[in-house]
């Protein structure tokens, strides 16, 4: 048996919290499988050694019940308690929760009074009209259910992008180990740095491609793998996402790879210019005169067609295409970070250790934030226990002297648009995240109207997850873009860009509107825990998305500069409150 991955383990711990969650069980046992995978996934290594040598059990989050499952799934690939919860329950009962409008009372409800255990069958009773009948289930619930499933249909074969590039770089380590193979690249959507994806596109070289394509195969490197033509496999990853690999001579390529990055609208574009040109690509080679052009990278295709290198993330459509940036913004240009939580509020490590998973990444400042006292579901801070904080961060500054740490407050922006905390506890901070948690329903006009009052708010330096989204499960509240930009940028908040691979919010697609209103930004990582401060990997992939530059990203500054900012602004706010 192959050695059993901590990301397999943690996949069936979660899915044990899953399936908690259906039989209704002590809905703190399910968070404790949950708080497992989590903690799991963020320890170093293989997994073998950490059980064995007692890391696992050590670790906080795990307790003994999971640190025992997690050894059975080490040594015999499966967990007992995981296989009965299968034969007990369809393991499509877990879509079903997925679906919008749906809840796992509800899953559970329809699988015991009417049987109900696949989407199909749930549609279908819906659009009968037969959920009405059940206890707990109006009309209206009913409407929203096939609204969901409809919501449900678009999603259920996509993937976020962290997924991807993980497992994209699973298939191209195995596909290195082939002999003959090099030059394993990821390609496709994957590359343009899309938010969501629907496959992992690979583009690899080998002296004879056929033979590579059917190695692949006889090696099992993804599931279910079969030829495409003579050199192209198609198959899946062990994740679900499917995978399409294409394999090419060296001297193919620079074209391989750029007809197979994509997307399909920028290619077009490019085939205007390259036309003017006299080329044309084909078969993985482009042609000028009847006579193949050399070419070693995709930057000789370009200068071969007379227009500037467009970098892949900004391939969606033909629109940079002879005007892109000069340099792309770069997760090296970020000297810190915003949006970071602690034990204190709803994060997984301590204040300690998120300093230190800082410094140890090189951050030169870092702003901590944890939820307003409003925020009782994540633990938000009363003004005595900011103080708490306050007095710990003063304790641990000498040691990071290195790090210069900024306080600062993820507030809730209420119903009204007034920003927790009062104006007394507002000026303590060097920096003020306006975020929305709650209520994500209100109408375009009064959610517009909610954030433009906390935008006028003189304490607020950041507009947190600007559209609430949470990718493949919720979709961003109607606002209006144009005046919140308007507001922001009269006002000079800035807008996070949010890291985190779940949201990715501002969406790239408005950056360049609200960039050409005045608009700028922080890459910010919502971390959780000392792994999701990497979150700024994914951030600034967005930015690029987004066409943006260093130049407009507040946390490329030098530390002095963001200390500077804070106090000028601290000031105007303390002015324009009257308390000068």
């Amino acid at each position: 048996m192959p050695p059993i991955e901590k990301r397999d383990a943690a996949r069936a711990l979660n899915e044990i919290s899953r399936y908690m969650e259906i039989v209704e069980e002590n809905r703190f046992k399910s968070l404790a499988f949950r708080k497992a995978a989590a903690a799991l996934e963020e320890l170093n290594g293989p997994l073998g050694p950490l059980v064995e040598n007692g890391e696992v059990e050590r670790t906080p989050g795990i307790g003994k019940t999971t640190a025992r499952m997690i050894a059975e799934m080490a040594q015999t690939g499966s967990i007992a308690y995981l296989d009965d919860l299968r034969k007990q329950f369809p393991p499509t009962l877990l879509d079903l929760a997925r679906v919008p409008g749906m809840s796992w009372r509800k899953v559970r409800v329809l699988y015991e009074t009417m049987g109900i255990a696949t989407l199909e069958e749930l549609e279908k009773a819906a659009r009968e009209d037969r959920l009405k009948n059940v206890q707990g289930f109006g009309k209206k619930t009913q409407e929203n259910i096939i609204e969901g499933v409809e919501q449900f249909k678009l999603i259920r074969d996509q993937f976020h992008l962290y997924k991807a590039v993980d497992a994209a770089t699973a298939v191209i380590s195995k596909l290195e180990s082939l002999q003959s193979v090099s030059q394993v690249v990821v390609s496709g959507a994957v590359r343009r740095r899309l938010e969501v994806v629907e496959e992992i596109v690979i583009c690899a070289c080998a002296a004879d491609p056929a033979a590579a394509a059917k190695a692949m195969i006889e090696n099992s490197i993804v599931d279910s793998a079969v030829l495409d033509g003579t050199r192209t496999v198609v198959g899946s990853a062990p994740s679900g996402i499917p995978v399409r690999v294409y394999f090419c001579e060296p001297d193919q390529r620079a074209v391989t790879l750029f007809t197979t990055t994509g997307s399909e609208a920028f290619l077009q574009a490019f085939a205007i210019p390259a036309a003017g040109k006299g080329v044309s690509l084909t078969e993985g080679a482009a042609v000028k005169s009847g006579k193949p052009l050399d070419l070693k990278t995709e930057e000789d295709l370009f200068a071969a067609v007379a227009v500037p290198f467009v970098e892949p993330e900004l391939r969606e459509d033909g629109r940079w295409l002879g005007n892109p940036p000069a340099r792309l913004v770069r997760r090296s240009d970020l000297q810190g970070a915003f949006h970071v939580h602690s034990t204190y509020s709803d994060g997984r490590d301590t204040l300690r250790s998120m300093l230190a998973a800082a410094a140890e990444r090189g951050f030169v400042y870092v702003g901590m934030s944890e939820h307003s006292k409003f925020a009782g579901y994540a633990g938000g801070l009363s003004e005595e226990r900011l103080r708490e904080a306050w007095q710990e961060i003063d304790q641990l500054r000498p040691q990071f002297p290195s790090l210069r740490i900024f306080r600062g407050t993820e507030a809730d922006i209420l119903q009204n648009g007034d920003v927790d905390y009062g104006v007394g506890t507002l000026a303590q901070f060097d920096f003020v995240i306006a975020s929305i948690h709650n209520r994500f329903k209100m109408d375009h006009e009064a959610m517009t109207e909610r954030i433009l009052r906390a935008l006028e708010n003189p304490w607020v330096t950041f507009l947190g997850h600007l559209t609430g989204r949470k990718l493949l499960s919720r979709d961003p509240y109607s606002i209006d873009f144009d005046r919140i930009f308007e507001t922001a940028a009269r006002n000079g908040v800035m807008i996070e860009i949010n890291g985190s691979p779940h949201r990715l919010d501002i969406d790239w697609r408005l950056m360049q509107r609200a960039l050409d209103m005045g608009v700028r930004f922080s890459i910010n990582p919502d971390a959780h825990s000392t792994t999701e401060l990497d979150h700024l990997l994914y951030g600034s992939w967005h930015a690029r998305k987004g066409g943006l530059v260093a130049e407009v990203i507040f946390n490329t500054r030098p530390p002095e500069e963001v200390e500077e900012y804070f106090v000028q602004r601290r000031k105007r706010a303390a002015a324009m409150s009257g308390l000068n």
